[in-house]
């Protein structure tokens, strides 16, 4: 019944009245908005679709360990936000005065990222790397992709994940260029991060193996961590190694802490 539904529907829209009339829905739903209050910051959101609108709506509510961790951040320190999807940590973290570098594959959710940066005005407080990170050395690799929706997730690079049962749930594939983690503060000409947020859907073992020296620098990480056998003693063993110490651990969210030297 739903493909017949869409059958007649695409039929329909090859008329020229509805097509006009779908133009007008697309453009009016591109520039839905939304404001979200958080701590006394307000972020001005694009708000189009069903997985965007769940995003924005949970801001407070669906990881207050990660919104509390952003806000410890001093002033001017660098954040990479690896996984950025529609940029709604980057932004909070850049309106409290961090230094964003916002990392996002996905062209479904590059344009929603760059649509919010707009909307608040972080637009020098926020660069947008439109690549992947993983592998042994930088070169193409294929991004595979559950959804096309915007603001969806659950994608993998270089190695089909299992994480979440997304191993077998391929809609869409591309090449894409990637870099290992500690190749990307010298071929992108960028500070090191003092903060790494990495949420990638299945292959955060692989980044953070990427980048040993990275990690030895960087004051704290937050990363989710996969259902896949053996990734949390991955991902534990490349943190403890650059001496890292686990501080917290709430859902899947682990949060890691360097000791301050005395």
């Amino acid at each position: 019944m739903r493909k017949i539904a869409i059958s007649c529907l695409k039929a329909l829209l090859k008329t020229k009245p509805l097509t006009k009339a779908a133009d007008f829905v697309v453009r009016a739903l591109l520039q839905t908005t939304v404001s979200v209050v958080h701590n006394h910051q307000s972020l001005k959101l694009s708000h189009p679709n069903p997985q965007i609108r769940s995003r924005n709506e949970t801001f407070s509510t669906k990881e207050p360990e990660t919104l509390a961790w952003i806000e410890s951040f001093g002033k001017g320190e660098v954040l990479w936000d690896i996984g950025a999807n529609v940029g709604l940590y980057s932004i909070y973290a850049a309106k409290l005065g961090a230094q964003v570098v916002a990392f996002e594959p996905s062209v479904f959710n590059l344009e929603f990222l760059v649509r919010n940066i707009g909307l608040n005005d972080v637009v020098d407080r926020v660069r947008v790397a439109a690549l992947a990170l993983g592998g042994t050395s930088p070169g193409f690799s294929m991004l595979e992709m559950s959804s096309t929706a915007w603001g969806d997730s659950q994608n993998s690079f270089g190695s089909p994940s299992t994480d979440a049962g997304t191993g077998n749930l391929r809609t869409i594939q591309y090449q894409v260029f990637g870099l290992p983690l500690d190749s990307v503060s010298n071929v992108l000409k960028l500070d090191y991060p003092h903060h790494i947020k990495i949420d990638v859907d299945g292959i955060e073992p692989e980044i953070l193996e990427s980048g040993p020296q990275t990690l030895k620098r960087a004051v704290s990480v937050l990363v989710e961590t996969p259902r896949d056998r053996g990734a949390s003693e991955r991902i534990s063993s490349s943190l403890t190694r650059a001496g890292l110490n686990m501080v917290l651990t709430q859902r899947q969210n682990q949060i890691w802490r360097r000791e301050a030297s005395s």
